[in-house]
C-alpha cells in the first residue's frame, strides 16, 4: 500500500504539473499504483526506461510501442520489483505488462485493426482483476482523419472483453481526446477516467517531440489514459516525464473496493 512518503518519492521522479490530489488517510480497500507509458517505438534508451520504472514504484505497468531492444532490457532486469510480466518487443505493435501481483493468465487480443492488446487476469489480494494494455489504432492524418475507422469496433470489443462484473483496469494509448465520441462511449459504459476523476488540469501527454528527429514539441492533447471500473476508486493521478519518448507516462493511485 502506498503512503504519502512513497508518493512523494515517486513524484520526484515523475514530477510534472498538475500535482496529484493527496491520498485520503483511510482509503478503503487494497491500494495500488498503475502506470501506463507509450515508450515511443525505441525513442527511450533501455537504461532510462528501466530506471524510470524502478523509481516509479508502480505496482502494475502497461507499456506500448515496446521495441525489441527495450523488451530485452526489461527481460534481463527488474525481476525483484516485477516478478510477473508479459513482454513482446515489436516496435509499434510491442507491448508489456509488468506486475507485482501474480498474472493468473493472459492472452493477446487482435481486434479490427490487427494491432494486439494484452488482456490479463491478475490476482490482487485473492481477487481476480481484468487488466488490458491498450494501444488503439491511430488515425491516418495524411487522409485528414481525426479518428481511426477501426476505433469504434475496437472500443466495443474491448468493452465486451472486460465484461460488467469483474474489476477491470484498462490503460494505454487510446489515440483519442476527451472531446471524442469514443471517450464518452467509455464513460457511458461505466468506466472512470482516473486522471479526470482526480485532476482538473489538461494533463496533456502527446506529442513531446518531432517523430523523426529529437526536436522538442509542447504536448497539446491527452490521449493516454488509465480507465477503471467502479470496483476501483481513484485516489490521485499525475503525468510524468517522457525521458525521450514522444508520449508522457500517466500514473494513478487506486483503491480496490
Amino acid at each position: 500500500m502506498k503512503g504519502n512518503a512513497t508518493l512523494a518519492r515517486t513524484m520526484n521522479v515523475l514530477r510534472r504539473a498538475p500535482q496529484p490530489s493527496p491520498i485520503p488517510p483511510q482509503a478503503e480497500g487494497e491500494q495500488l499504483t498503475a502506470l501506463t507509458f507509450n515508450t515511443g517505438n525505441d525513442f527511450i534508451p533501455s537504461e532510462a526506461l528501466i530506471e524510470m520504472l524502478r523509481a516509479s514504484e508502480a505496482d502494475v505497468i502497461g507499456l506500448q510501442e515496446l521495441s525489441p531492444r527495450n523488451a530485452a532490457g526489461l527481460g534481463a532486469s527488474l525481476h525483484d520489483e516485477y516478478p510477473h510480466r508479459v513482454l513482446h518487443g515489436e516496435y509499434f505493435a510491442g507491448k508489456a505488462l509488468l506486475s507485482r501481483y501474480p498474472i493468473v493468465e493472459h492472452r493477446w487480443l487482435a481486434l479490427d485493426s490487427g494491432r494486439p492488446h494484452i488482456q490479463a487476469c491478475l490476482d490482487i489480494t485473492e481477487r481476480q482483476v481484468n487488466v488490458v494494455v491498450v494501444h488503439a489504432p491511430a488515425p491516418n492524418y495524411r487522409r485528414l482523419e481525426t479518428i481511426s475507422p477501426y476505433a469504434a469496433g475496437e472500443i466495443e470489443k474491448l468493452l465486451a472483453a472486460i465484461g460488467p462484473e469483474q474489476p477491470a483496469l484498462l490503460m494505454g494509448d487510446f489515440n483519442f481526446t476527451e472531446q471524442n465520441r469514443h471517450y464518452h462511449r467509455l464513460l457511458r459504459a461505466g468506466l472512470v477516467d482516473a486522471f479526470r476523476a482526480t485532476n482538473r488540469g489538461f494533463g496533456f501527454t502527446f506529442p513531446t517531440r518531432y517523430q523523426y528527429a529529437p526536436i522538442p514539441l509542447p504536448p497539446l492533447v491527452r490521449i493516454d489514459y488509465i480507465w477503471v471500473t467502479p470496483h476501483f476508486r481513484p485516489l490521485w493521478s499525475a503525468v510524468g516525464r517522457g525521458h525521450g519518448s514522444d508520449h508522457l507516462p500517466v500514473m494513478a493511485g487506486l483503491a480496490l473496493l
